[in-house]
């Protein structure tokens, strides 16, 4: 084709054409000669051949393979035909156990591999609220910094100073302003989340959730990067006698968790610790302090629990497996009580449990018979044979839920409470509010502690307390800072009630197909994306009907392809929360997985190649590293089409995608850059100088970066604006006023 021909008024444009046939990732079945079953699989093979026939049900087919005579010959054994039914039966058993027992995981606590006593060093921010409690840990602390010679810069948060990240951050200043500056700072160790009473302004937030999401706002807000660790007081168990004693207090445990993900630079990790200091439990929170970090540099342990055997650590681990099914599978007696019942989730439970043969159920939502479906649902399980009710109830509301439970039981035996009511409203946690944190957490927290306490109060003995959580309480889910903490709160109080004696199993779920919470936004599509794909809600439902050895208080239920979960999960820094799991741990081993070290010695040796590079060079070498991971973060095959001039915003990212970028190149730059990086920095090519500048300085002529510059000293026409500038990290210079006005113009 002459394209100069068709293009005679324009300049000529490039088309792409289709690249199939030099296509580079083959998608066909492997018939190489190589692949060829080899004499010592011939076992297998026949193997193979005898669970094929078992399975299909065919008696020919299993007589041929066990070399027995075939159908109306003489000597064929009569058992054959009696016993195929029972094999196949047996076969599909075992397949259904082991596709569920892969969906099921559980926690683990285990001791802290390091006994000998170590201490901190440096310079460490201590930051309080003034709690009874708060006081007598601090004290216990400070003293031992001071004898330790660990400089301590105390922070008291006093009144309402605490609710607010401006307040927090006038006062971070002000503690930073004398001889300690941020530039010393060697950690942060905050007590807040000690104290664990009702936000006067947010009634579902304790006061130390919402302290601790505004002091992590404020540091972020001050440029810090200084390892921030969290201490609270009966949030977790770690089995046996254990209580968890303050289940509240375990939202900052999934508070922590998303910041651990969308802002690794802040996180040191979580402790929880005794209800009061002696001197043992003082020196294991010191050592847990110290022994962050690995000769490297690297982080290692993020979330301890300090108890009088020593200092423990927090693992995912394959759940035990489950009993045998049941000959006869009871439906729970009595009346079941389905929170969320309208949605999309506890509609599937009421279905499950209406074909099973549930005598009664009861369904509450915020808007009752009139939620979309509702009626249509009512129906359809009325015609499975079962007594249904469809309640309005704000299940946040203490009162709602009083009237719903005497309600309930006037009309008969209450047996099992399924509490799957929720909402999102997600945000990162740099933009995220006290009200979206109470909406959420009213729904999902305060709706549980009602249903718990008052049950208790009014003597309910229940056969079942069924919690639905989410993984996003257990791992942490970038985007979801107000939905993890309502969720780990589950998990906890799961524990809690297991620990009164009292039944109780909170299932924390993956995604779910069709319309459940994570079809919400991109939700759905980035877990998959990442590794997680959806659950089959007919499939994993049965979870809740089968036994399993020792009753785990939690549970978690999901799907994983961990060799792309496992690198997304640790791409900022190193994860050994999942590192016990076999299949992670296989991919360490073979260096699939990223480096023990979470990559720290390859960032070091790419940014010095880097900054030896020719200026040129070095510019090509970080548009193309940016160009790589931006595609990586849409899903494209192609980074060089990446346009560095195209704004984020019009190829599909938002607050998440910008951090999961900032997250991919500080990891593999080994640069430290805000989670705000995609809208302070608007184009790939707008980070790539960004990054640029963080590994050599500013790019920018000296006489224009100081604003020494004319019309006539440059391409373009240049506007220098006088302006009181208070920039997001803190310093007023004129970089970063030259930086300012060249987003504009670009913009």
């Amino acid at each position: 084709v002459n394209w100069h021909t068709l293009y005679t008024h324009t300049t000529p444009h490039h088309t792409p054409l289709p690249t199939y046939a030099f296509q580079r990732t083959r998608h066909w079945i492997n018939t190489d000669p190589a692949s060829v079953p080899s004499a010592s699989t011939g076992g297998r093979v026949a193997e193979s051949a005898l669970w094929d026939a078992v399975d299909a049900n065919d008696a020919e087919a299993l007589a041929d393979v066990l070399s027995l005579p075939s159908a109306g010959d003489a000597g064929r054994p009569s058992w054959l035909d009696e016993a195929l039914p029972a094999m196949s039966q047996w076969r599909r058993s075992q397949r259904e156990d082991e596709a569920l027992n892969a969906l099921r995981y559980s926690i683990e606590w285990k001791a802290a591999s390091r006994s000998s006593t170590v201490v901190p060093s440096g310079t460490w921010l201590v930051v309080t609220a003034g709690s009874d409690q708060e006081s007598s840990w601090s004290r216990a602390l400070c003293d031992a910094l001071g004898e330790a010679g660990i400089d301590v810069v105390p922070l008291l948060l006093v009144g309402t100073e605490g609710h607010d990240r401006q307040k927090v951050g006038a006062r971070l200043a002000e503690a930073l302003s004398g001889p300690t500056d941020s530039r010393r700072l060697s950690g942060v160790l905050s007590l807040l989340p000690l104290t664990d009473v009702p936000h006067p302004a947010a009634p579902s937030v304790p006061i130390g959730t919402a302290h601790t999401l505004a002091l992590v706002q404020a540091l972020s807000d001050a440029g810090l990067r200084t390892p921030t660790w969290h201490a609270t007081s009966g949030a977790v168990s770690v089995g046996g006698s254990d209580v968890p004693r303050r289940p509240a207090q375990s939202q900052v445990w999934g508070l922590g968790r998303v910041v651990a993900l969308e802002q690794p630079e802040l996180w040191g990790g979580l402790i929880d610790v005794p209800e009061h200091p002696d001197a043992r439990s003082v020196a294991q929170l010191m050592t847990a302090l110290a022994t962050q970090i690995v000769d490297d540099g690297s982080p290692v342990e993020d979330q301890f629990a300090v108890r009088d055997p020593g200092l423990f650590v927090r693992r995912v681990v394959h759940a035990a497996a489950m009993g045998p099914q049941p000959e006869r599978d009871a439906p729970p007696r009595g009346t079941v009580l389905i929170t969320g019942g309208t949605g999309a989730l506890g509609a599937h439970v009421a279905r499950r449990l209406a074909q099973d043969g549930v005598e009664r159920l009861v369904l509450t939502s915020r808007r009752g018979p009139d939620a979309p479906g509702a009626r249509e649902l009512s129906a359809e399980l009325a015609e499975s044979g079962a007594d249904v009710s469809v309640v309005s109830c704000d299940i946040g509301d203490r009162e709602a839920v009083a009237a719903l439970l005497a309600g309930t039981t006037s009309d008969g035996h209450l047996s099992t409470v399924i509490h799957a009511a929720g909402v999102l409203d997600d945000a990162v946690v740099d933009s995220l509010s006290l009200p979206q944190l109470d909406r959420v957490l009213r729904v999902k927290a305060e709706g549980a502690r009602h249903l718990h306490e008052l049950t208790l109060d009014m003597g309910l003995e229940l056969d079942d307390f069924v919690l639905f959580s989410s993984i996003a309480g257990v791992l942490g889910i970038p985007g979801q800072g107000n939905y993890a903490p309502a969720n780990a709160y589950l998990d906890a109080l799961a524990e809690h009630r297991r620990a009164l004696g009292l039944p109780a199993t909170a299932y924390a779920w993956g995604p779910w197909e069709g319309d459940g919470m994570a079809a919400e936004g991109d939700v759905e599509e980035r877990l998959a994306r990442h590794g997680v794909p959806t659950l089959a809600p007919e499939h994993a439902l049965t979870i809740l009907r089968r036994p399993a050895h020792g009753r785990q208080a939690t549970v978690m239920v999901s799907a994983f392809e961990w060799e792309r979960f496992s690198l997304a999960y640790a791409e900022a820094r190193r994860r050994p929360l999942i590192e016990d799991l076999p299949e992670v741990r296989a991919l360490l081993d073979d260096g699939a997985g990223g480096s023990p070290g979470g990559g720290a010695a390859a960032d070091t040796q790419f940014a010095a190649k880097l900054t030896s590079m020719p200026a040129q060079q070095r510019a090509a070498a970080l548009e193309d590293a940016v160009r790589s991971q931006v595609a990586a973060v849409l899903g494209h095959t192609d980074h060089h089409r990446i346009d560095l001039d195209r704004p984020f915003r019009d190829s599909g990212f938002d607050s998440l995608t910008g951090v999961e970028l900032r997250n991919r190149l500080n990891a593999q730059i080994g640069v430290r850059l805000p989670s705000t990086l995609v809208f302070d920095h608007p184009t790939p090519g707008a980070v790539a100088r960004c990054i640029e500048a963080e590994l050599v300085g500013s790019t920018q002529d000296p006489a224009i970066a100081t604003g020494q510059v004319s019309a006539a000293d440059a391409d373009d026409p240049v506007v220098i604006v006088g302006m009181a500038c208070r920039y997001p990290g803190g310093a007023d210079t004129p970089d970063h006023l030259w930086q300012l006005v060249s987003q504009g113009r670009e913009a």
